[in-house]
């Protein structure tokens, strides 16, 4: 088996190393003068607008907020005055809050579950069970009574 007993090329090893670490440098601020100069350019397109363009715009604002079925000036007096509890007794039950009645999310937590929650579904289970039950017996009491039987 042969083996190489010469020394390490030092010489080459460190000018990798520099040529290596210059590259690296030189990349490094050429993608960021890149990346400055997209992200420069992409601001500039966004927010390039006349003052003219910005005139216009809240002029039209203005006019959509004067108009309309209630000007936003009478509106923000008439929630000054009546508040938003006012407009929330006047909405009707689609708008006002509803407590709800679904206890579900309420049964089956094990740290800390509801018994009552649970009591109150297994109550509401019984009584579905008793009506499919009661129902199922009328059918086959009305079966027997179309048989012709007691």
């Amino acid at each position: 088996m042969a083996t190489d007993s010469s020394p390490p090329r030092i010489s080459i090893i460190i000018a990798m190393i520099i040529v290596t670490a210059s590259t690296l440098f030189t990349l490094k601020f050429i993608f960021e003068s890149y990346f400055l100069a997209i992200t420069e350019e992409t601001t500039h397109e966004k927010m390039d607008f006349s003052r003219e363009e910005l005139t216009k715009l809240r002029a039209g604002e203005a006019a959509r907020l004067s108009t309309g079925t209630m000007p936003i000036d009478k509106a923000i007096l008439s929630f000054s005055a009546g508040g938003r509890l006012d407009t929330m007794t006047n909405a009707g039950t689609d708008l006002t809050p509803q407590p709800s009645t679904d206890h579900g999310a309420l049964i089956g937590w094990l740290r800390a579950p509801n018994q009552a929650a649970s009591a109150e579904a297994q109550a509401a289970e019984d009584l579905a069970a008793s009506i499919a039950a009661a129902a199922a017996s009328a059918a086959i009491d009305a079966g027997a009574d179309a048989q012709g039987h007691p």
